[in-house]
């Protein structure tokens, strides 16, 4: 944006606290803001203290045993959001892949070679345990869904009825 001084309609006041000077709108200051220069200095005028960089809570900062937030507190069913078994497609694989990693080697052909693995599921129901599912590369993956076949089968079906 291009500056241009001749529309400033605000003032430029000392800061209340420290002296330094800083430009205000009019609009700021006809809401009675525009005394201090920053909120640092507000406060040290509220309070008449400053705030010391040593008592400041950063980022990551431990506190104290009592205060911190445990992660292991709301993890799998002690969450209020959990939904147990009655989790969707996606949410069932990203938490397959977060307990049991991703799958380096498939179970049926033993490849580690192949770029891609997956969670494939035994039975058709969608749970939460370990035995419904297998780790399969993807090409055994489709042959053991039988991707290619599934498609003519109601293909089939349609022409015979039809």
């Amino acid at each position: 944006m291009i500056p241009r001084p001749w529309r400033k309609t605000g003032k430029t006041i000392k800061c209340q606290a420290c002296g330094d000077e800083k430009y205000y709108t009019k609009s700021r200051l006809a809401s009675g803001r525009g005394k201090y220069c920053s909120q640092g200095c507000a406060y040290v005028a509220a309070t008449g203290t400053h705030r010391s960089p040593k008592t400041e809570i950063k980022k990551g900062q431990r506190i104290g045993r009592k205060t911190e937030f445990k992660r292991t507190q709301t993890l799998g069913d002690k969450n209020v959001n959990w939904k147990g078994d009655g989790v969707g497609y996606w949410a069932l694989h990203t938490w397959l892949n977060r307990k049991y990693g991703k799958p380096r080697v498939c179970e049926l052909c033993g490849d580690t070679k192949h770029s891609r693995y997956e969670w494939a599921n035994k039975n058709g129901v969608y749970d939460r345990n370990i035995k419904n599912w297998l780790r399969l590369c993807k090409l055994c993956h489709q042959r053991y869904d039988q991707v290619g076949t599934k498609g003519w089968k109601t293909r089939r079906a349609k022409q015979c009825c039809s």
